[in-house]
């Protein structure tokens, strides 16, 4: 049997031991949390960047001008004054006579 002495040596080497590994594996996962987060936030920025890109194309896509030399290409023209209508919405009173 030990002495009291050696058990309770014993016992705080063991939970100096548990304290350690426990450092070590919130170390690790603070370390692991860490690269994940700096991967996510490039990801982001790979993100915007390619949204602003996408955004300066579809400017370009859309200018006035480039649509209308490709309707020009295609034979397209704006269609006459003639060709519109304008129509008024009744109302319920005009409707019931």
């Amino acid at each position: 049997m030990r002495s009291p002495r050696a058990s309770l040596a014993l016992i705080v080497a063991i939970a100096a031991a548990i304290m350690a590994v426990a450092e070590v594996a919130m170390h690790n996962l603070g370390v692991a949390i860490a690269l994940q987060m700096e991967t996510l936030i490039e990801q982001r920025d790979g993100l915007l960047r390619q949204k602003e890109d996408l955004e300066a194309t579809l400017g370009i896509l859309l200018a006035p001008c480039r649509l209308e030399n490709v309707g020009k290409k295609l034979g397209l023209r704006p269609l006459p004054v003639e060709r519109f209508a304008v129509v008024e919405p009744s109302t319920e009173s005009e409707d019931l006579e």
